[in-house]
């Protein structure tokens, strides 16, 4: 498995209840690295914040064959200072970017942060219209990957 679908594999579970099974002892070090790098993020970013949000699915719940899925946990009315978190999945699409719906940040200065995979992975180019609330992320033609950010509002 290459990192990028270890990558891809851990995202799976990352916005989730957090759960490894499989083959991790075949897993080489690269391999549990990047698991533990997950681990790591999750507590770091989802663990606190996941018993007070609500998920949300900014293209709708996916189709069995959708070649980009989206998946995401924003705060509930009680948390509004914990952030968007987002999780995205190009399933090896033709596509150059998707546009991700966001209403609840509409109209909100917002800063996103890729939190996993980052090191040693190629960074998505992401670019925010507030007017809109919508995220445009820039994907890697034909190829099985996916990143989670945090979105912050900063207004």
């Amino acid at each position: 498995m290459t990192p990028e679908e270890t990558a891809f594999n851990i995202n799976t579970t990352f916005l989730g209840r957090f759960f490894l099974s499989g083959y991790l002892n075949r897993m080489d070090d690269e391999q549990l690295e990047l698991v533990e790098r997950g681990i790591n993020a999750y507590r770091a970013h989802v663990q606190p914040v996941i018993g007070s949000s609500v998920p949300f699915w900014p293209l709708g719940l996916p189709a069995w064959d959708a070649s980009v899925i989206a998946y995401g946990l924003r705060p509930d009315a009680g948390h509004p200072e914990n952030g968007t978190l987002l999780t995205v999945w190009d399933r090896a699409s033709q596509d150059a970017s998707v546009r991700l719906p966001l209403e609840h940040l509409k109209g909100h200065q917002v800063s996103v942060c890729p939190i996993y995979p980052v090191a040693g992975f190629a960074q998505w180019h992401v670019e925010w219209d507030v007017p809109q609330g919508i995220l445009e992320v820039f994907l890697p033609k034909g190829e099985y990957a996916s990143r989670t950010f945090e979105l912050v509002v900063e207004d």
